[in-house]
């Protein structure tokens, strides 16, 4: 009996010595996967994001920003600037693939929103009506829906409420272009009759 439980003892450290011998192998082959990871794969392909570099800038020289139609509202190139800077560094650095195709996707996103950015001219047969505020409320469109100045009524109720006394004034646009736009101070404001046309 007693050699039974003796063999059954040495069975058991056969069995855990196999066992240790195979979880060593486990963690070494763990470990050495885990320092494979360490070192991430710089070799990436960079010609798609060059070429899209070349793209960009050459979109960015052509750009010219200004108020007519053709033109990129101003401080957009700015913009186009910024995100082409960004994706030039990636391509002269090392980077893994994953953050080269990200630079392309983030570069793709700046010149698509950089396109929207470019004034567009509406063609004179779309138009229903164009207020130029250009010294006045005339329609230039020609479909004659021309505006009047007009004080409005300021006071907490109809009962209280009084004239502002005050019509547009004529005042510099957002460019700083003066004559070009209208304040509107102490309710007033530009009235253009009623036409079926002005309800699309």
């Amino acid at each position: 009996m007693m050699n039974f439980y003796k063999q059954e003892t040495m069975n058991k450290i056969k069995y855990n010595s196999v066992m240790l011998t195979i979880l060593a192998a486990v963690l070494i082959f763990c470990i050495s996967c885990k320092k494979d990871h360490d070192h991430p794969d710089y070799n990436s392909n960079k010609a798609k994001l060059s070429l899209q570099l070349d793209s960009a800038k050459a979109l960015y020289a052509a750009a010219v920003e200004g108020k007519q139609a053709g033109d990129y509202t101003i401080g957009s190139k700015a913009e186009l600037q910024t995100a082409i800077n960004l994706a030039t560094q990636v391509t002269t650095g090392d980077f893994t693939q994953e953050q080269v195709n990200n630079a392309s996707s983030s570069l793709t996103r700046a010149v698509a929103s950089f396109k929207t950015k470019q004034i567009q001219e509406i063609s004179v047969e779309n138009l229903v009506a164009y207020w130029k505020f250009d010294g006045d409320v005339t329609d230039a469109s020609g479909n004659g829906h021309n505006g009047t100045l007009k004080t409005g009524w300021i006071g907490a109720s109809a009962a209280t409420a009084t004239d502002g006394g005050t019509l547009p004034v004529l005042s510099a646009d957002r460019y700083g272009t003066a004559g070009k736009a209208y304040a509107f101070d102490n309710g007033a404001y530009v009235e253009v009759p009623y036409a079926a046309a002005l309800r699309p």
